[in-house]
C-alpha cells in the first residue's frame, strides 16, 4: 500500500484569518511552513494562538536571494496562502497567475482580504472590526442608527473567514486531484460578516424577507494556462459539500 505524502502548504499570512486557516490544515496532517518577515516578527501569543503544528521561518522578501528562495519554495508547494494586499503579491511576483505559471503540478492559492477581491476597496487594508463595520454587521448589532457595536466575541469575521478559507483550500485540492490545474480561493472579512447576518433568525432581523440560501462566501477559480474560468459561491458550496462527503 502506498502512502501519499502530506500536502505542502506555504503560509505567507498575518493575523488572524490566514494563520487560523492554515493551522486548521496542519491539524489535519498538512505540512505547513509559515513565513514571516524578520523586520516584523510575530509575537509569542500569535505563535501560540494560530501557528501550532507549523514550521516557522523568516524571509526578507526585499532581499533578492531570499525572494528567490521564496519563489523556489512556492514552486514546490501544493498550496500558497496569503493575506497581504494584492499590491504586495504583485511587487514580489507572488500573484496567483505567477505562482501557477511556476508550478510543475498545479497549485492552490488562497487569498483573504478585508473588503472583497474586486471593486475600489480591493487593495485597502483592514482588520476584523473594519469588516464588521463595512458590512453593516456593527450597525445591526447596535441600534441601526448611530450606535454601532462589534460582535460580543469581538473576533468574528477573522475566525469565520479562516475556517471558510480552510474549507475552500480542501475543496480546491480535491478538485486539483480529480481534474488537475491550479486554483485560487478567495475570502473576505466583510463578506464573512455579511454571511453571519444572513444566517440570523428572521425574527432578529429588521428585514425578515432576507433568507439564508445556503451559499458560502468562498469562491474558487481555476487557471488553465493563465486563463481564469468558472468559480462562484454556488460552485464552491457544492465543492465544499463534496469534501465533507468524500
Amino acid at each position: 500500500m502506498r502512502c501519499r505524502r502530506p500536502s505542502a502548504f506555504l503560509d505567507l499570512t498575518h493575523v488572524l484569518a490566514g494563520p487560523r486557516s492554515t493551522q486548521s490544515l496542519a491539524e489535519l496532517g498538512a505540512e505547513v511552513l509559515h513565513i514571516s518577515s524578520p523586520l516584523h516578527a510575530d509575537t509569542l501569543p500569535q505563535h501560540l494562538g494560530v501557528d501550532m503544528g507549523k514550521y516557522c521561518a523568516y524571509l526578507d522578501l526585499t532581499d533578492a536571494d531570499q525572494l528567490r528562495r521564496m519563489h523556489e519554495l512556492a514552486a514546490n508547494a501544493d498550496v500558497f496562502a496569503s493575506t497581504y494586499r494584492g499590491r504586495v503579491a504583485e511587487r514580489f511576483g507572488l500573484t496567483p497567475a505567477e505562482l501557477a505559471s511556476r508550478s510543475s503540478r498545479g497549485i492552490v492559492t488562497m487569498s483573504v482580504n478585508a473588503y472583497g477581491h474586486s471593486g475600489p476597496w480591493a487593495n485597502r487594508a483592514g482588520f476584523d472590526p473594519n469588516g464588521q463595520a463595512a458590512s453593516g454587521f456593527a450597525s445591526t448589532e447596535g441600534d441601526g442608527v448611530g450606535n454601532p457595536k462589534l460582535s460580543p466575541v469581538f473576533y468574528l469575521a477573522d475566525l469565520i473567514s479562516g475556517y471558510f478559507a480552510a474549507a475552500g483550500m480542501l475543496a480546491a485540492l480535491l478538485r486539483r486531484a480529480r481534474e488537475g490545474g491550479s486554483y485560487h480561493v478567495t475570502v473576505s472579512l466583510a463578506r464573512s460578516a455579511m454571511w453571519v447576518q444572513r444566517t440570523r433568525p428572521a425574527r432578529r432581523r429588521r428585514d425578515s424577507r432576507i433568507a439564508f440560501d445556503g451559499r458560502l462566501p468562498t469562491s474558487i477559480h481555476c487557471r488553465a494556462n493563465g486563463v481564469r474560468r468558472g468559480g462562484d459561491a454556488g460552485e464552491s458550496t457544492a465543492l465544499l459539500q463534496s469534501v465533507a462527503t468524500s
